[in-house]
Order: C-alpha cells, then sequence, then structure tokens
C-alpha cells in the first residue's frame, strides 16, 4: 500500500483540512463516525482508501492526518464539529499561544516548542504505514503558524523523511484582500522554505477562488466554508487516483516527474472544472472537451495570475467519471491548437493525462439552445429571464448590461459596448468550443437603435478576426419608410451597414412597416404587435433552417446558400418572403399548391423589405420548401415564374434559381396567428431593387448630416466624424454597384432551365 499522510497547519490549512475529510468521506461511503456501512452500495468494495485512511481493530477508519494550529480555537471546531469522532484526539494538536501573524513566533519560539510533539505523531502514523509514499502540507504562508511553523515542519521532515514526497498547498496573499500587513514578510520567508523542501507546492490565492465562487457559483458573499468546498474538490481530483481504480492512474511521484523540469521550477497553478451551480449544470452539456477548455481560462485558476502572460511548461490533467482516453485525446489536440495557449518549445509533448471512473456529481442531460442574447440594458433580457423559456437557457448565455446605448451608434461600438464585448466573446468561444464542425453564425439585429447597430458592428469585426473564414449571416431590421423608432436612425443604420458590407457573407434585410402590412392584410389582425411580426419573421428562418436540423430530399447548406445568392462579394444583402401567410379561418378554404405559394412568394406585397422587385432585376432566388412537396411540381411552378414579365432576371445568370426540400412539415405556435399548413416557402432572393432600401436611408442620412444635426452625440462618445463620411461614401459605392450589376446586362429571353446541381 502506498499511504500519504496529510498535515494541515495553521487557520487555513486545518480549515481547508476539515473541508478535504468532509468530502474523502462522503466519497467513500465513510460516516462523521469513522464507521463503514457494510453494504458496499455506500462504500465501495476495494480498499484503495487505505492509502488514506487506517482502520481500527474496532473496524473504525481514521485519517491518516495531523491538524496542528498553535492557539486552540480553529482545532476547536473540529473537536466539536460533525466529525469529531473520526479523528483520534491526539491527531489535533493545539497550543495556547497564537503566532501573532509573526512568521519568527511560529519559526522560533511558540513554534518550536510544538514541533517535537507534531513530529511525534507524524512517526506514529508514518510506523502505521507499510510503503509511505509521501506528505500533503497544507498551509497559509500569510500567517504566522503557516508561514513559520510551515518552514520549521518541512525542513525536520526533509531531515526525518528524506527521500518521500512533499507536496504542499499553499495558499498565498491575495493581491488586492489582505488579512495582516506583515503578509508580504510572513509570504517571502515562507516561500524561502518551500523552494528547498517541497517537491511540488501548489498555489492558492483566495481572491481567485472569491471570484470564481461568486462567478459560477452565484455566491454573492462567499465564505471561507464555500472557498474551502471548492478547493477540496480540486485535492480530491488529484488524489482520486491515489484512492479508486482507474484506467490511467497516477501516482503523486508521477506529478513531480511530469510537471517539475528543474527542482527550483515547482510552483503549480491549478484550476478544476466543471465550477457550476446545480441550476446551471441543468442547461449544460459538459462535454470532456468543454470541461478541459474550462480548464485553460485565465478565470478558472485559482491563484491570480493570467496564463496569457507565460509559457506553460507542463501540465498535468486528473479526469474522472465518465471519460475515455478516446475524447481526451481529442481535447488534447484541441488546446495545443489554440494560439492563446502557449507552450515552450523545448517540451513537446506537455501533458500528463490520469482518468479514474469514480464520478464526481453528474448534469442532467438537457437540450440547450446554442445561442447568446445580449442588449446593453436589462429590461428586455430580464423578460426571457422570468418568461416560459426561461429554464430553456444557461444563465451565462443571456447577457445584459446596466446602461442603454440611447440608440447612438457610437455608445454601442465606442464606450458602452466596449466594455461588454468581451464578455460576449468569451461566451461565444465557449459554445464554439463545444462544437465538433462549426459551420457558422448568425445575427440578429436591428440597425437603427444603438446596440444593434454600434455593438453589432463591433461584434461582427471581431468574429472576423476570431472565427475568419466562418460564415455570418445577419438577419437585420431596417429602418421603416414611414415609422420610425429614433431620428438617429439614419446616422446608425449607415454606420452599421457599413460594417455590414464588410464583415458579413449574407444580409437578409427585414422591415417593421412591411412585415406589419403583411400581418394586417393576409392575418387579419388589426394592430400587430412586435410578437405577431417577430413570430412571422421566425417561419422565414425556421425555413431557411430547416434542412440543417432535419433530413430532405435536396437540403441546403448555410454555404449553399452563400455560393448560389452571393455573384459579387459587396451584392448580398437579400430580400424575403414566406408563403402561406394564412389566418386559419382561411386556409380551409385554399389549396395552397406548390405553383400557389411559389407565385405568392414573388408578389411584391410579400417581400419582408419594403422595396418592388419589379424596378430590379433578379441575379439569384433560392426557394426553401417544406413539407408535402415533390420535385416534379417545384420544376413545374419555377418553369412559370420564369415566363412571366413581370419577373425579370439578369440574363448573365441563366439558372438563377437554387432550390431546396424538407419533408419536415412546417410547425406553428399554439394558439398564434399563422394556419396549420401542409407545405410552405421560404424565398431568399438577391434582386437589384433591394437598392431602394439604401437610397431611402441614405437620403434621410444627406439631410441630417448637411447640417451635422446630432453629430456632436457621437464624436462626444469617441468616434471620428470623418467614419460618417467614410460609411455614406461606401454606401453610395454600393447604390452604384446594383445599378451596374442591372444595368451593364442585354435584356435576354430568360427562359433557360432551372439548375438542380448534382443533388438530383
Amino acid at each position: 500500500m502506498r499511504e500519504i499522510l496529510s498535515i494541515h497547519l495553521g487557520q487555513g490549512g486545518v480549515q481547508l483540512g476539515n473541508s478535504c475529510w468532509e468530502l474523502y468521506c462522503l466519497e467513500h461511503g465513510i460516516q462523521p463516525d469513522g464507521q463503514m456501512p457494510a453494504d458496499e452500495t455506500i462504500g465501495l468494495g476495494n480498499d484503495s482508501f487505505t492509502t488514506f485512511f487506517t482502520e481500527t481493530g474496532a473496524g473504525k477508519y481514521v485519517p491518516r492526518a495531523v491538524f496542528v494550529d498553535l492557539e486552540p480555537s480553529v482545532c476547536d471546531e473540529i473537536r466539536t464539529g460533525t466529525y469529531r469522532q473520526l479523528y483520534h484526539p491526539e491527531q489535533i494538536i493545539s497550543g495556547k499561544e497564537d503566532a501573532a501573524n509573526n512568521y519568527a513566533r511560529g519559526h522560533y519560539t511558540i513554534g518550536k516548542e510544538v514541533v517535537d510533539v507534531v513530529l511525534d505523531r507524524i512517526r506514529k502514523l508514518a510506523d502505521n504505514c507499510t510503503g509511505l509514499q509521501g506528505f500533503m502540507i497544507f498551509n497559509a504562508v500569510g500567517g504566522g503558524t503557516g508561514s513559520g511553523l510551515g518552514s520549521l515542519l518541512l525542513e525536520r521532515l526533509s531531515v526525518d523523511y528524506g527521500r518521500k514526497s512533499k507536496l504542499g498547498f499553499t495558499i498565498y496573499p491575495s493581491p488586492q484582500v489582505s488579512t495582516a500587513v506583515v503578509e508580504p514578510y510572513n509570504s517571502v520567508l515562507a516561500t524561502h522554505g518551500l523552494l528547498e523542501h517541497t517537491d511540488v507546492a501548489i498555489m492558492l490565492d483566495n481572491e481567485a477562488i472569491y471570484d470564481i465562487c461568486k462567478r459560477s457559483l452565484d455566491i454573492d458573499r462567499p465564505s471561507y466554508t464555500n472557498l474551502n468546498r471548492l478547493i477540496a474538490q480540486v485535492i480530491s481530483s488529484l488524489t482520486t487516483s491515489l484512492r479508486f481504480d482507474g484506467s490511467l492512474n497516477v501516482d503523486v511521484t508521477e506529478f513531480q516527474t511530469n510537471l517539475v523540469p528543474y527542482p527550483r521550477i515547482h510552483f503549480m497553478l491549478s484550476s478544476y472544472a466543471p465550477v457550476i451551480s446545480a441550476e446551471k449544470a441543468y442547461h449544460e452539456q459538459l462535454s470532456v472537451a468543454e470541461i478541459t477548455n474550462s480548464c485553460f481560462e485565465p478565470a478558472s485558476m485559482m491563484a491570480k495570475c493570467d496564463p496569457r502572460h507565460g509559457k506553460y511548461m507542463a501540465a498535468c490533467l486528473m479526469y474522472r467519471g465518465d471519460v475515455v482516453p478516446k475524447d481526451v485525446n481529442a481535447a488534447v489536440a484541441t488546446i495545443k491548437t489554440k494560439r492563446t495557449i502557449q507552450f515552450v518549445d523545448w517540451c513537446p509533448t506537455g501533458f500528463k493525462c490520469g482518468i479514474n471512473y469514480q464520478p464526481p456529481t453528474t448534469g442532467a442531460g438537457k437540450y440547450v439552445p446554442r445561442a447568446v442574447f445580449v442588449d446593453l440594458e436589462p429590461s428586455v433580457c430580464d423578460e426571457i429571464r422570468t418568461g416560459t423559456y426561461r429554464q430553456l437557457y444557461h444563465p451565462e448565455q443571456i447577457i445584459s448590461g446596466k446602461e442603454d446605448a440611447a440608440n447612438n451608434y457610437a455608445r454601442g461600438h465606442y464606450t458602452i459596448g466596449k466594455e461588454v464585448v468581451d464578455v460576449v466573446l468569451d461566451r461565444i468561444r465557449k459554445l464554439a468550443d463545444n462544437c465538433t464542425g462549426l459551420q457558422g453564425f448568425m445575427i440578429f439585429n436591428a440597425v437603427g437603435g444603438g446596440t444593434g447597430s454600434g455593438l453589432g458592428s463591433l461584434l461582427l469585426e471581431r468574429l472576423s478576426v476570431d472565427y475568419g473564414r466562418k460564415s455570418k449571416l445577419g438577419f437585420t431590421i431596417y429602418p421603416s419608410p414611414q415609422v420610425s423608432t429614433a431620428v438617429v436612425e439614419p446616422y446608425n443604420s449607415v454606420l452599421a451597414t457599413h460594417g455590414l458590407l464588410e464583415h458579413t457573407d449574407v444580409a437578409i434585410m427585414l422591415d417593421n412597416e412591411a412585415i406589419y402590412d403583411i400581418c394586417k392584410r393576409s392575418l387579419d389582425i388589426d394592430r400587430p404587435s412586435y410578437t405577431n411580426l417577430n413570430r412571422l419573421i421566425a417561419q422565414v428562418i425556421s425555413s431557411l433552417t430547416t434542412s440543417l436540423r432535419f433530413d430532405g430530399s435536396l437540403n441546403v447548406d448555410v454555404t449553399e446558400f452563400q455560393t448560389n445568392l452571393v455573384p459579387y462579394p459587396r451584392i448580398h444583402f437579400m430580400l424575403s418572403s414566406y408563403a402561406p401567410v394564412i389566418s386559419a379561418e382561411k386556409a380551409y378554404h385554399e389549396q395552397l399548391s406548390v405553383a400557389e405559394i411559389t407565385n405568392s412568394c414573388f408578389e411584391p406585397a410579400s417581400m419582408m423589405a419594403k422595396c418592388d422587385p419589379r424596378h430590379g432585376k433578379y441575379m439569384a432566388a433560392c426557394l426553401m420548401y417544406r413539407g408535402d412537396v415533390v420535385p416534379k411540381d417545384v420544376n413545374a411552378a419555377v418553369a412559370t415564374i420564369k415566363t412571366k414579365r413581370t419577373i425579370q432576371f439578369v440574363d448573365w445568370c441563366p439558372t438563377g434559381f437554387k432550390c431546396g426540400i424538407n419533408y419536415q412539415p412546417p410547425t406553428v405556435v399554439p394558439g398564434g396567428d399563422l394556419a396549420r399548413v401542409q407545405r410552405a416557402v421560404a424565398m431568399i432572393s438577391n434582386t437589384s431593387a433591394i437598392a431602394e432600401v439604401f437610397s431611402r436611408i441614405d437620403h434621410k442620412f444627406d439631410l441630417m448630416y448637411a447640417k451635422r444635426a446630432f453629430v456632436h452625440w457621437y464624436v462626444g462618445e469617441g468616434m471620428e466624424e470623418g467614419e460618417f463620411s467614410e460609411a455614406r461614401e461606401d454606401l453610395a459605392a454600393l447604390e452604384k454597384d446594383y445599378e451596374e450589376v442591372s444595368a451593364e446586362t442585354q435584356e435576354g429571353d430568360g427562359e433557360d432551365d432551372m439548375e438542380y446541381g448534382e443533388e438530383y
């Protein structure tokens, strides 16, 4: 047997020890009085745990541990606590006089009086071992006992047990929070001892762990018990392989061999994942890849330092529970590809992994959207947090600030938005790391407001940097011609479009007025609400993404949209329409054939942005059918469309149509406006008529900007005035681009056959 003795010194070490042994007992089914029930479903059917516990003649299990403090109060908490019967009374040693935060008192005077008693007790425990592996020493180096007596004890252990491993779990002073003025003296003096007399020292600091408890466990004011229980999980995981069987068990000496390249370079950072509350665990997948990534997060480190400012020499990953080597290998391979995680070039392997089958507490098999919701003020996000689907989302997926962008692009982009963008990107990165083959992003925003335009542009820029070649599909709500929600909408829209031009691959344009009219006309809703409008837009988005979510005969991928709809990079602003938009009452009397719904999609009144496609030419149209649809009917419907003189295609694109068919019929929200139908179609089309939307906004922009009205609000937030004219010139060039693609063509007959590619 390879036993380990634990030595807990000073207030920090003793309280941490209390949490560790509480956890060990729970893991091994040992009761607070040291008894283990005969029922092997509670206790585990092997004796590996005797590395940490010794069995008495009476069949009781006692920790191989010593608790020491120079004053009695903290030790008295153990003597009178829940686990008081677990320990032998001689294992808890306390003096009568404190070290008073003074290293010298702990090392030379008060501590010197007690050290022989402690060593005598350690010797008795060591004599009771068949093959002592080493010691684990728990202390805080800011106080007098932990630093002074800790150093003295380490020196004496080196003399008495020379070649035995010594692992230190050392609590260092926090950067901001100080418990004693003389902490720096004690810490430097104690570190001098740790350098010489420990083999590995794992550094912890209360502030880092306090922050983890606040952020990840939603504890407003974490206590030392909260902190110690979290540290205990780390220590438990490191020692699991000594106490349970596993496929890749790691010994204490293996830690040293793999982690310490030179004797003095033996101070370690630690992290643990998942640190998650019961409420959040319900929403998390917690895959091997996800928890591995989480361990490398700077915010997960249990000492306040940023690993991005240095290089890793080695990393030891100790997995437990439902983990297989294949997943571990894949997770490690992913970590190695990350630019933010740098390893020294002289250590090509870098990783030591251990797997143990003894599980910690597990999550709950639930499906969570791969989505992030962001607003700079909380009220709209609070509706989701308290709404019907509140339990669907992980709390961290809903991010809100405290201060609105106040309809100002510059506030969303340069000031208020800038403060929140890293939090958003961090959450996106976590979601992306959890993907096996990320295809791209769908971004939903309105460019008339400050957050949608300003923060939207900033986020798109950052996504382009971080995820260069991934597709970015925008669903963008543009200001309506007649109805305005903000005076400065034209400014925000022009500035945001400047960003959309550069940082999206496809932008599907929507405007509330067009959809409002569709709801009034087709669904007989007198005064449509935003809910009515959004549910209709959701049908379009659902139809576009059906082929990504269900099987069909002609499934269309996100990149296929781009390939078929975007003839030139800048010409990527799309019109959308959907059919049938019909109330339950009317659906009862309608045939709704494939030909009928296809024709309906080309009606100017069906367009979800206010522009008339008869004033321009189509370059491409993507028709996404769902439900009871067969290719023969689609071919016939498209052939009919091509014969219509009102529907003009450019002659340099003879095929013009991309079609997708999916058998999943449309779903409607119960009690909603739309009728349940057998089939539906959504069309995304690229037409030069979309330039009408830009010219309308440009005209409004010019009227205001000629007077430099409202400009001071933007400049006041740190934006340069030159951005206005730069964005406006970009849009003027875009209008000209649309004019050219339409005007440069000679009129063709447009009668060629539709092409499906190789999908038939």
